[in-house]
């Protein structure tokens, strides 16, 4: 699932333990190591951990994971950043974006529009998805909203305040979709919970 795979290696230690390593620019970091612990191993300790196996009563084998909290933000975090020749993108999957969405309003438009990306910012958050907070200068590019791993940016012009239409951006796919006003929050939870 990683954006590059050969970043990652794994290695067979000693006692059953597998370890699995990051590698980054500045150093290589243990993601994961996973452990087996066999039950008469087990059982000669002392484990209290006991099941039936038929009439017999045994300790079982164990598999244990230890996973580092920091490393694991920082191997996500990394493997989603995608450097590019101007700017950066942060790809983070949408479940895991803290903002699902952002408003990219025309800044010479009236207040209307400001009233309308506030109404639209409200009405997603009651359904549960967070909007990037809207600026008070109004000035943020698609450019901004993709680096800071922002999945869809919501697009209002002045034909929006006439034709109710404002367009759906995806950061994944850099395509503009319509959409009318009224089906926004709707749309959005079933575009975030089909995949």
């Amino acid at each position: 699932m990683a954006q590059d795979p050969q970043r990652f290696s794994i290695t067979e230690e000693k006692d059953n333990c597998i370890t699995i390593s990051a590698t980054f620019p500045w150093m290589t970091e243990v993601v994961e190591s996973i452990h087996l612990h066999d039950g008469e191993t087990l059982a000669a300790q002392g484990c209290a951990f006991q099941v039936k196996a038929g009439r017999r009563t045994i300790v079982p084998d164990v598999v244990s994971s230890v996973c580092g909290e920091s490393s694991a933000v920082l191997t996500y975090l990394y493997d989603a950043l995608q450097p590019g020749p101007s700017h950066h993108l942060l790809r983070l999957h949408h479940a895991l974006a803290p903002y699902k969405a952002a408003f990219m309003v025309d800044p010479s438009g009236p207040v209307e529009l400001r009233e309308l990306a506030s109404y639209l910012s409200m009405s997603l958050r009651r359904a549960g998805l967070l909007t990037l907070p809207i600026p008070p200068d109004l000035c943020t590019t698609l450019t901004h909203h993709d680096c800071l791993g922002v999945p869809y940016t919501i697009v209002l012009t002045m034909a929006t305040l006439t034709s109710g239409i404002l367009g759906l951006r995806s950061r994944d796919t850099t395509l503009q979709e319509e959409v009318h006003v009224s089906k926004l929050t709707s749309y959005m939870l079933q575009l975030l919970n089909s995949s």
